[in-house]
């Protein structure tokens, strides 16, 4: 049992004397449980963080402090199955190289709270399909040059007013025509 109280499903199950248990006098403890369908490792320090190995291959583990984890060369994690990861403060990720990110799924994010990408070098997004929904206000701030292409048709909406300013000249051109219809 950690110190805040938690006993684990395992535990529960823990039949003597199958479980060997060896603790120390500051309270630091080693379990080795051979109760059948229950065997497990647990280990725990006397100020509740632990980690145990189940019966049925799962590892759990508890920190009442921070978790650090440092690698000198390369680290690959896979998982075959789902992945949930969540984090109630803050959470940074940082890349000292290059970063690659691949969905085949959907994905989606920024639930209630403000969410910023930052990068220093290129960004490039492909994706078959995109949409960017905003409840409120947008702004996009580009100090160097904008350009949009579009291979097929592009449409813009507004059901308010558009102001277009230029500190230089302003060019429109269409290979076929343009048309200005302002009655609509």
């Amino acid at each position: 049992m950690a110190t805040d109280g938690r006993v684990t499903e395992s535990s529960k199950q823990s039949k003597y004397p199958r479980n060997s248990v060896f603790e120390t006098p500051a309270g630091h403890q080693l379990q080795i449980d051979n109760t059948p369908k229950g065997e497990r490792i647990f280990w725990r320090h006397s100020a509740g963080t632990y980690m145990e190995i189940t019966a049925d291959g799962n590892t759990i583990n508890f920190s009442v402090g921070d978790n650090m984890t440092y690698n000198k060369s390369g680290e690959t994690t896979t998982t075959d199955e789902n992945s949930d990861g969540k984090t109630f403060g803050n959470s940074k990720s940082q890349s000292g190289g290059g970063d690659n990110s691949e969905i085949s799924g959907n994905t989606g994010g920024g639930r209630g709270h403000t969410v910023a990408f930052v990068c220093m070098g290129d960004a490039n997004i492909k994706c078959e399909n995109a949409y960017v929904g905003v409840n409120k206000n947008m702004g996009m701030n580009v100090t160097g040059d904008c350009d949009f292409k579009c291979k097929g048709n592009f449409t813009t909406t507004v059901e308010g007013n558009i102001t277009t300013t230029s500190a230089k000249t302003m060019k429109l051109v269409g290979k076929d025509k343009i048309t200005l219809n302002p009655n609509g």
